[in-house]
């Protein structure tokens, strides 16, 4: 079985903090590339020093700083890139490294970032209804349209 690399937006919610309890206990089949959270730049921090992505985004830049600082010449993230703003979940749904994305961001927050995931052909586990009640007249044909697969996960 090829490696399955997982980006996880929403890392810091309850959703995002259960999927990597999970993905810790599937072992070395999984790979956490990417996560993100909105403010809860401290438990990001400890997760991109846990787990070492790729790429880290937090959408609300107002602690983006801190976040930097606080990952400043950390061994294990000294190659990881560090986004600001929303615009950076588009960005790690729809990374060519990532094969799965869950989406446990609150709202329809997540909606831009399932939406291109999808287009993109990934599996997208949405943990929020919003984004299925919302869209799902467009996820649904687009996922077949595509090639993704939409998986509701909470």
């Amino acid at each position: 079985m090829n490696k399955k690399r997982v980006a996880i937006l929403g890392s810091t919610g309850s959703i995002g903090r259960n999927s990597l309890t999970v993905i810790d206990s599937l072992g070395k089949d999984y790979e956490v590339i990417s996560v993100s959270g909105h403010s809860n730049w401290r438990l990001l921090a400890d997760q991109v020093r846990k787990y070492h992505p790729k790429k880290v985004v937090l959408t609300d830049t107002t602690h983006l700083a801190e976040l930097k600082e606080a990952l400043e010449g950390t061994e294990r993230t000294v190659d990881t890139e560090i986004l600001g703003g929303p615009e950076g979940l588009v960005e790690l749904a729809v990374d060519p490294d990532c094969d799965i994305v869950i989406t446990a961001v609150v709202g329809a927050a997540g909606l831009p970032a399932a939406l291109a995931a999808t287009k993109a052909g990934k599996t997208v586990a949405i943990a929020n209804k919003e984004s299925l009640v919302v869209a799902g007249s467009l996820l649904i044909p687009m996922a077949e349209q595509y090639g993704a697969t939409i998986l509701p996960i909470d």
